[in-house]
Formats: C-alpha cells, sequence, structure tokens
C-alpha cells in the first residue's frame, strides 16, 4: 500500500519528534494552514521541498520515463 503525501509527513515528523504545529511554526505558517493542506492533500513542490527541510531530509519529485529512464 502506498503512503499519501500527508502520510508522509506525519510519519516523518513524529519520527523527529515535531508536532505539525512546530511543523507550521518552522515555516512561519499557522497550524491550521498546514492542517488544511494537509487535509486536502493540497501542497506545491515548493511546500514539499520547504517541509522537507524543516523535517531534515530531501524532497525528490520528478518523473521519470519508463521507455528512457529519464528524469524531468
Amino acid at each position: 500500500m502506498k503512503l499519501s503525501m500527508p502520510e508522509k509527513i506525519k510519519i516523518i515528523a513524529g519520527r523527529r519528534n515535531m508536532t505539525m504545529t512546530d511543523v507550521a511554526n518552522a515555516l512561519g505558517q499557522s497550524r491550521q494552514n498546514i492542517n488544511n493542506k494537509i487535509a486536502r492533500n493540497n501542497f506545491t513542490v515548493n511546500d514539499l521541498e520547504k517541509i522537507a527541510a524543516v523535517l531534515g531530509c530531501t524532497f525528490s519529485g520528478e518523473f521519470i520515463l519508463n521507455d528512457t529512464g529519464e528524469r524531468i
């Protein structure tokens, strides 16, 4: 089973002993704003890169062409 992006964020935050309020504060956003994005699974690539930085990891969003293996 594949995890959704909000599930992944919550798991990593938990491993870092951070609440979503901690994540929101580190991002300079309100807890409500982060919770809304999580509830709707509505993240931009920029959001995910910033969240990854706060959580001490790297976000890699890319498409890989099946026929050539090219990463875009």
